[in-house]
């Protein structure tokens, strides 16, 4: 077991699943509380900012899937921001060179599958997220004839994801 403190406002949605774990907590108004949830899928949804600062006593695995959902949170929060900021502009130097867009690349290779996720969501329409897994990986899958077809550059880059990340 280890403790995990989370502090913060929070104004974001989001869901997980987790086989079994435990939540301790106590507070001024009740003694030490413990509640277990097993085979359980919580459903978080937040509409609006919360100021919360607790500690929970978590396992291992808890607070591994606890982490990537705040990372999952951060980036999905990161994206909007970038796309917030370029507006419109068809300018990629400005889209690429953007505060969110660099603290994406920033998260380096933990990002990765939530870069990989959004592309493969995105579909026939993928956004500009080839310079970030250039920058997180060194790596650069796309073949010279496919350059400037974002559609083919997004398919050289989900082949190379899923043959060097995917199990």
């Amino acid at each position: 077991m280890g403790s995990l403190k989370l502090t913060g406002p929070v104004a974001w949605g989001f869901s997980f699943v987790v086989a079994s774990f435990t939540l301790l907590y106590s507070n001024a108004d009740a003694n030490a509380n413990e509640q277990t949830f097993s085979n359980c899928e919580p459903q978080i949804a937040i509409e609006q900012p919360l100021a919360f600062e607790r500690t929970y006593v978590v396992d291992e695995d808890a607070a591994r899937a606890l982490s990537d959902v705040q990372r999952a949170m951060k980036f999905e929060h990161l994206t909007a921001q970038w796309r917030e900021e370029r507006g419109a502009s068809s300018s990629v130097t400005k889209a690429l060179m953007s505060p969110s867009y660099q603290s994406i690349i920033g998260m380096g290779e933990q990002g990765l599958p939530l870069i990989i996720g959004k592309m493969r969501s995105e579909g026939d329409d993928p956004d500009m997220w080839f310079w970030a897994l250039e920058r997180i990986t060194g790596e650069n899958p796309i073949a010279p004839e496919d350059q400037g077809d974002s559609v083919r550059m997004a398919a050289r880059w989900l082949s190379w994801y899923d043959e060097n990340y995917s199990g």
